[in-house]
């Protein structure tokens, strides 16, 4: 299962939707900046939204392996009326505009990771390794999510007097990202060639691969301690010291009498 968790992790990043991932926690900023809140609001968001983006990716693999591995390759297509919304449901259809735009580079892995594991192995082996793929990939996009979430609250102070822009700077990252797959899949699966703008992209997407292939045992662990952490903060309830003195604040003053009130200085 390490080899499928390792996958799962290298599918995030992967050279057809690599620069999905920046656009996406670039979206993930706007997104914090039209709802701006607490810190422990800032981590539940970060964990639910990249739950959603997780869950949309990898329900676009599951539903095309099964169709690849039964039948035949599918065609794919995305689409939808109306502008996107700043809600859990966008980044859903986020994540499976992600995985439309990686399956021609992911999708082999994805079947040997689930489908022939479980025709060789079992199905419980099919769904363990299933499972560990899932877990890679969403540790990583999670991982990176409650990270910026950590920094987002001074980086919101930080960038409170132009928070107008933020909007504008996370849409032009979406269609950049949308010319950037444009010129990918004409270059690099049309023409079967490559310019300096997609070899740069490869250059650096190999570079995250060897990284979490090399270290995935340290990355997996800092990303688990990330994600339980922030759920843990997240869902948890404040302390009951900052309860009392939150009751102490709000309760109405105590009156008291002076000593000369009370006769005392007679």
């Amino acid at each position: 299962m390490s080899l499928s968790f390792i996958r799962g992790m290298v599918a995030a990043v992967n050279p057809c939707g690599f620069i999905l991932l920046p656009t996406y926690l670039m979206y993930f900023l706007g997104l914090q900046g039209a709802m701006p809140g607490s810190q422990r609001a800032t981590m539940r968001r970060a964990v639910i939204v990249s739950a959603a983006v997780s869950t949309g990716f990898l329900s676009v693999f599951l539903i095309a392996g099964i169709i690849s591995y039964n039948f035949t390759t599918p065609r794919l297509d995305a689409g939808g009326d109306g502008g996107p919304k700043q809600t859990v449901g966008a980044m859903f259809v986020y994540g499976i505009a992600y995985a439309v735009a990686s399956i021609g580079c992911t999708i082999g892995l994805f079947i040997a990771t689930v489908f022939s594991t479980s025709r060789r192995d079992g199905f419980v082996s099919g769904v363990g390794n299933m499972l560990a793929y899932g877990a890679g990939m969403a540790l990583l996009v999670s991982a990176l999510t409650i990270a910026l979430a950590s920094a987002n609250t001074g980086l919101l102070k930080l960038l409170r007097g132009s928070l107008q822009y933020v909007d504008r700077i996370a849409a032009f990252f979406v269609l950049l990202s949308g010319v950037y797959l444009l010129w990918y899949f004409y270059w690099v699966d049309i023409r079967e060639d490559g310019d300096p703008i997609t070899d740069w992209a490869l250059e650096r997407q190999a570079q995250a691969t060897a990284f979490l292939t090399d270290h995935w045992q340290i990355v997996g662990l800092v990303m688990v301690a990330i994600v339980g952490a922030a759920m843990v903060y997240a869902w948890s309830r404040p302390n009951s010291a900052a309860g009392t003195a939150a009751a102490r604040s709000a309760a109405p003053p105590r009156m008291t009498m002076s000593r000369r009130e009370t006769g005392e200085w007679a």
